[in-house]
């Protein structure tokens, strides 16, 4: 499997009104043209030591080279029957269903009931308020992680 690490890719895009999107750039160049990988997102939220359950997860294959500064947008992520990804492949479980307040993704190698190495996260609040801690992720708010509310509580960037 190809070495993916925490801050090798990053959240820029957050949008919970209509069809639920969210992008991701790669901040190095992620290479699953030898060996497809997968990157899993989760709006479930971790509580320091498992994810709760109810929510979404989606799978993003990764199968070519994506070069670092390319931007990942994921569409229709609420509706299994239409979600995508500008690249690569997607699957989903349940509904990614991004709340309009109190939200947060997770992305991670790994299952949602072992993962293995935290990518990134976002929460359109704080993390608090979304229910979730970064508590034993390794993501550093301000590096790895982004709370928006900082931007505006409850942001739809």
């Amino acid at each position: 499997m190809a070495t993916i690490s925490a801050g090798d890719i990053a959240f820029i895009g957050f949008n919970a009104d209509g069809n639920d999107d969210f992008a991701i750039v790669a901040l190095t160049d992620l290479d699953g043209s030898s060996t497809a990988f997968d990157v899993t997102f989760t709006d479930n939220e971790w509580d320091g030591s498992l994810f709760n359950g109810g929510e979404g997860t989606l799978t993003w294959t990764i199968d070519s080279l994506i070069s670092a500064g390319t931007v990942i947008a994921f569409n229709n992520t609420s509706n299994a029957g239409s979600v995508t990804a500008s690249v690569g492949s997607v699957s989903l479980s349940g509904s990614l269903n991004l709340g309009a307040s109190n939200e947060a993704i997770f992305a991670f190698t790994g299952t949602l009931a072992s993962p293995y190495t935290f990518l990134a996260a976002i929460a359109n609040d704080d993390f608090g308020a979304a229910s979730a801690t970064l508590t034993n992720t390794g993501l550093v708010v301000g590096t790895t992680a982004i709370e928006l509310d900082g931007v505006d509580a409850d942001a739809d960037v």
